[in-house]
């Protein structure tokens, strides 16, 4: 099984060897459930339940390294546990009144349906997906609070003043990404008169979501940034650019995102991490350090924060690269929350570097967005092979050479993305004075050190000369 990680070039032991026991860990922590399911578990020890957050997001993982069929196997579990109303938020489990479940599931289930092409599965999920969706549009409506979730569990340390449970912002991202997704399925399976309902509850859903941010948004300091509840600065800031990614409720550059990342990144401990991004205050959460905020910088073309994040992260790992769910600030520290084995670090480190690789934005393929500069040194080289996508299997090798950055692109088959983003992250951040593919000089466009080339094309060279 980990002879996956080998689809992946990084020219850096230590951040190839914590990728490698990151994978492992997706592994070791599963184990039978009744019922014939696998489950994969949140922690060894205080979170060994069918908590469908980390696994969902594990299923994801696995799938972009290319092991579908283990995916599949620990989502099922997952997907299966829905009421007869069509709640998909475990309502007799673990996450019941934690309306971001539905839309952890709908994510997984519709990445295992694009990244392997398969689409059986999406038939099979979508009648589960739309029927979330309905109870999704009923609860809005009964709920009194401007189109908005009804009050629920926030966890992650989100906060209604002192209370546990009230309208938080992190869930209604998921909630309506899952009715976006539904939407799209429901396109894509040929579900004409159910696509029209089910984007006509998506786009009401989106609409009520995004008047209530503009008038729930925090004002400080000249700027505007996500709380967990509408206009209520407690707790944690626990998924807030849920709102860019995976959500996409806001543009990249929307003026939110970027008072949020800045309120965020107001309070990084002296190892680089951002503070009070879960239940403790006093304190960071490593996991989330990547999953939300190196992936909306991925999102937003900032290489270089992605790849300080990921390397902080590391950083913070045991010797043997495992994570506590929550720690102190400081080096040494005894002060921790949660699980003493945690998934989401580990789950997130795979899907940090593999996103930093080749990732997808819309109907682009981003290749080699968020690799370290470090990584394209003199004499290195980074790549994928084989690595699945969106848009079928994508090969490439970037080298550092003495002339310059050489690409060899073979784009995936499948389906033509519009266009592949290369991105030239040279060590040294030069600019290359001419940009060739396959000996036709193209434009280098130096806001996003990249080329664009076309998506329908075969086999690619691309040389830039600095």
């Amino acid at each position: 099984m980990l002879a996956a990680a080998e689809r992946f070039e990084i020219p850096d032991e230590g951040v190839e060897r914590a990728f490698r026991a990151s994978l492992a860990d997706l592994f070791i922590m599963r184990e039978p459930l009744a019922g014939g399911y696998t489950g994969t578990i949140a922690g060894t020890d205080l979170y060994r339940s069918t908590n469908p957050f980390e696994p969902s997001l594990t299923a994801i993982a696995l799938d972009q390294v290319g092991l579908h069929a283990a995916a599949a196997e620990g989502l099922r579990v997952h997907l299966d546990m829905q009421a007869a109303d069509g709640n998909w938020n475990d309502a007799q489990g673990w996450a019941h009144d934690m309306w971001g479940a539905a839309g952890m599931k709908a994510w997984a289930a519709t990445e295992h349906s694009r990244l392997t092409g398969d689409r059986a599965y999406l038939d099979a999920v979508y009648p589960q997906m739309l029927a979330s969706s309905r109870w999704q549009a009923d609860q809005r409506k009964r709920g009194r609070t401007d189109g908005l979730m009804p009050r629920g569990m926030g966890d992650g340390g989100l906060m209604n003043g002192d209370d546990h449970f009230g309208v938080f912002y992190p869930h209604n991202f998921l909630a309506v990404m899952a009715d976006r997704l539904a939407a799209e399925a429901a396109e894509a399976l040929g579900r004409t008169a159910e696509a029209a309902e089910l984007n006509g509850l998506y786009q009401t859903a989106l609409a009520d979501l995004r008047r209530s941010l503009e008038k729930g948004a925090i004002r400080e300091g000249g700027m505007r940034w996500i709380p967990g509840s509408p206009g209520d600065s407690s707790g944690s800031r626990w998924g807030a650019l849920y709102a860019l990614f995976p959500a996409r409720i806001l543009e990249p550059r929307d003026a939110l995102i970027e008072g949020t990342l800045r309120k965020l990144e107001a309070a990084l401990s002296p190892g680089g991490q951002p503070v009070h991004t879960g239940w403790m205050a006093d304190g960071t959460w490593p996991a989330i350090t990547l999953d939300n905020l190196a992936e909306a910088h991925l999102m937003r073309g900032e290489g270089d924060a992605a790849a300080a994040y990921l390397y902080s992260t590391l950083n913070h790992a045991t010797p043997l690269v495992t994570w506590c769910e929550e720690r102190g600030l400081e080096p040494g520290t005894s002060k921790v929350s949660g699980d003493r084995q945690h998934l989401w670090t580990p789950l997130a480190v795979v899907r940090a570097v593999r996103d930093s690789l080749v990732m997808e934005q819309g109907d682009e393929l981003h290749l080699g967005v968020g690799t370290a500069r470090s990584w394209l040194a003199p004499g290195r080289s980074v790549g994928v092979k084989r690595a699945p996508t969106h848009f079928g299997e994508v090969s490439y090798r970037l080298s550092a050479t003495p002339a310059g950055l050489r690409a060899e692109i073979d784009p995936p088959a499948r389906t033509a993305p519009k266009t592949i983003v290369l991105h030239l992250r040279q060590s040294e951040r030069k600019t290359p004075r001419a940009v060739r593919v396959d000996g036709t000089p193209v434009a280098f466009d130096a806001a996003c050190e990249c080329v664009r080339l076309p998506g329908g094309r075969g086999r690619m060279v691309v040389e830039a000369q600095y």
